[in-house]
């Protein structure tokens, strides 16, 4: 998300509940900042998520990163009839889940 360098501001104002508001308050204090400045660093990361530019930037960097990898799998593949019957995971490994059902 771009911001242009001159931004235009918009002052909003909304309600919110009084025991809502003195946490925010209260965590502003702790953090040496304004409640104001919490409110528009969270409507910014809000923005940032639904980004196209940035979702297209993080989806080439994932592609560059696994091109450069020196990471393998190995030979070994799994398939569905394995994972359906346990051959996947050790005995010690399905033994801890069958203990925790």
């Amino acid at each position: 998300m771009r911001i242009a360098a001159e931004t235009v501001m918009t002052r909003i104002s909304f309600e919110i509940d009084d025991a809502v508001l003195a946490l925010v308050e209260q965590q502003a204090e702790d953090t040496h900042t304004s409640v104001e400045k919490i409110v528009t660093e969270h409507l910014e990361g809000l923005a940032r998520q639904n980004d196209p530019e940035r979702a297209a930037r993080s989806r080439q960097e994932l592609v560059r990163l696994s091109e450069e990898s020196t990471a393998r799998m190995g030979s070994w593949k799994w398939n569905r009839e394995d994972a359906y019957e346990g051959r996947i995971f050790s005995k010690s490994a399905l033994s801890r889940d069958q203990e925790q059902d």
